[in-house]
């Protein structure tokens, strides 16, 4: 969610303005197109590869790689954009506006996609934010990937429209929360989403495929807290997860993290009890997503902003 100075998130907004005044006085230039170096994951190499221009993408708040058009990623804008999801290639050039029918864009915060039978692929939109904590019920979108053969921008905002396959409605188990996080089990269709927290953890909490209830309201359940390497540690603001499902990549305003599942475990919510490590990446002003590449071998990164750079997270050693 983009930040209002409020009684409420009056703490939230001083923390931001910290983080971005220690990047002002590093070392880094923000001018930087790259940069190379080693974090606790290995040899990695971070470059802005382009920026998104297109003037109806001003608050990327969501972004996913298409395993079915890997040349494709797709981001939306925060809350009042409207129930729209652009594709962009990976460099950042858009290439089409998808108009969401039948859902509504209270405050998207997240996008993951889930490739469910062969070529065809589902993206899942998290509107989840709840900044004021007023809300109870909150929706995942479910939509299906269109096909995208070639450039299809026009004039017309929606070119291009598909309808909600399915609302999947939810409420936390205790009290109402706000979270910016989704990811989506590429095997398993688990869906996972992550508080947004000013304390110093983040909650974990899962709803099984197989429990989803689709004319009801799903309870999801707490499994877990995770606490990133920053101040405060719980200010999750996206995730992603690779897509052989034994890598989750975290963010929040200004710093990227990974977790991996132990090669011993094949049982994914054993990645929760990892330790989140920091991922090196160009400077960016309250970055709000992260995409694992389809390979799984790279992090894409926006900003929330107008023209925000895509910026590419190489590893050189897996």
């Amino acid at each position: 969610m983009s930040l209002k100075i409020n009684i409420t998130q009056f703490a939230s907004v001083c923390i931001v303005i910290f983080q971005i005044s220690l990047l002002c006085c590093s070392e880094v230039s923000k001018r930087h197109d790259s940069v190379e170096g080693q974090d606790n994951a290995g040899n990695w190499v971070a470059k802005m590869v382009g920026e998104i221009k297109s003037p109806e993408i001003t608050e990327s708040s969501g972004l996913a790689n298409s395993p079915c058009q890997p040349e494709v990623l797709w981001t939306h804008n925060d809350s009042g954009g409207g129930p729209f999801i652009f594709a962009v290639n990976k460099k950042g050039e858009h290439l089409a506006t998808l108009y969401v029918l039948n859902a509504q864009n209270r405050d998207w915060e997240d996008l993951a996609i889930r490739e469910e039978a062969p070529g065809e692929c589902y993206m899942y939109i998290a509107d989840t934010g709840n900044n004021q904590k007023t809300n109870q019920i909150f929706t995942i979108y479910k939509v299906k990937e269109p096909k995208i053969s070639k450039p299809i921008v026009t004039k017309n905002k929606s070119n291009i429209s598909a309808t909600v396959a399915q609302s999947i409605r939810f409420k936390y188990p205790y009290s109402s929360k706000d979270a910016e996080a989704l990811i989506v089990h590429p095997q398993s269709g688990d869906l996972y989403v992550l508080t947004k927290n000013l304390a110093e953890f983040s909650e974990i909490y899962k709803l099984r495929a197989q429990d989803i209830k689709k004319d009801a309201i799903n309870t999801l359940q707490l499994i877990g807290r995770i606490e990133l390497p920053s101040i405060p540690g719980g200010l999750i603001t996206g995730a992603s997860v690779s897509f052989d499902g034994r890598k989750v990549a975290m963010c929040d305003y200004l710093g990227i993290y990974e977790i991996k599942l132990p090669e011993t475990s094949d049982y994914f919510d054993d990645i929760w009890l990892q330790k989140p490590q920091s991922v090196n990446s160009l400077p960016r002003a309250q970055g709000e997503a992260v995409a694992y590449s389809v390979d799984g071998n790279s992090i894409f990164a926006t900003s929330e902003q107008r023209n925000s750079p895509l910026i590419m997270i190489t590893r050189t050693e897996k």
